[in-house]
């Protein structure tokens, strides 16, 4: 198991209807079983699952107005950008799709340095994850040095290792694909 997996899920839609972005929340009928599929008919339209360039749009629009929402579309963004390289098997050194994506990358790790929460276990980890893909090592080392939970020790000692190596990339923390 990832130890960040459904700390948070994808949130924000567009429709192309009205041209706008809504929170998914706000979905009258949504049918969850179907999300995999990125496509989800709903009673009036479509909702498809937002590609990074999306969700920075929908940030630099004005549409994510509050420091909560704002990390959930940041880790969606950091996230997003990731599987991409996890899927493509770029797992010792990611190739971005674009400059774009790298710049969007980049700048959800900015936000996030500033909008993850150390005080939270979970988000100390995701925190010590960012410093490490931003090469901030000390700074990584030192978050992961405060994360005592056994639950997640192996998953700790991988990151442990990736930040001793001073390797930014993606690194396996469960033995799944």
């Amino acid at each position: 198991m990832y130890p960040f997996s459904s700390y948070f899920s994808s949130s924000i839609g567009f429709c192309n209807f009205c041209t706008s972005y809504f929170w998914l929340s706000d979905l009258q009928q949504y049918p969850t079983d179907a999300w995999e599929d990125s496509r989800h008919q709903t009673t009036d339209y479509v909702v498809r699952r937002l590609r990074p360039l999306q969700l920075e749009d929908a940030i630099r629009s004005g549409f994510v107005h509050y420091p909560h929402d704002l990390l959930q579309i940041s880790v969606e963004i950091w996230w997003a950008i990731n599987d991409t390289f996890r899927f493509l098997g770029y797992w010792d050194k990611p190739k971005f799709k674009s400059i774009a994506d790298e710049e969007i990358w980049k700048a959800a790790l900015d936000r996030l340095v500033v909008l993850l929460n150390p005080r939270v276990p979970i988000q100390r980890l995701m925190l010590a994850e960012v410093h490490r893909n931003r090469e901030e090592y000390s700074k990584c080392w030192g978050l992961l040095a405060a994360n005592t939970n056994l639950e997640l020790e192996k998953a700790l000692c991988k990151m442990r290792a990736a930040c001793m190596e001073k390797n930014r990339f993606l690194i396996r923390l469960s033995d799944k694909n």
